[in-house]
């Protein structure tokens, strides 16, 4: 069980900085973002980090402070909402995916 919640906590961690560095190529510049300060995305730290908290917001509830204006990012969105659910469906009616007996 422990090894399992473990596996999973992973998955997600793993999955929300990857779509962070996806966020960061497809959306590297302030002017993509809504409600993103230039002043507040300076420098590669501030920039994923800004990408990072977007994802996880994201992640977790489908909505954030900052907001993807172009359309290059909506569809990234779109594409990590997609993985969101398909998780979600798994965790939710334990989908062979997730009980797959590994010796």
């Amino acid at each position: 069980m422990l090894k399992s919640l473990l596996r999973r906590v992973i998955i997600y961690v793993v999955t929300i900085l990857l779509f962070s560095l996806l966020f960061l190529y497809v959306g590297w510049e302030s002017k993509d973002w809504k409600d993103l300060k230039e002043e507040e995305d300076k420098g590669m730290l501030d920039k994923y980090l800004n990408r990072v908290y977007f994802a996880t917001m994201t992640f977790a509830s489908a909505d954030g402070i900052i907001k993807p204006k172009t359309k290059e990012l909506k569809l990234a969105v779109l594409l990590m909402v997609l993985v969101v659910i398909i998780e979600a469906f798994t965790l939710i009616f334990q989908t062979k995916w997730h009980s797959v007996n590994r010796k």
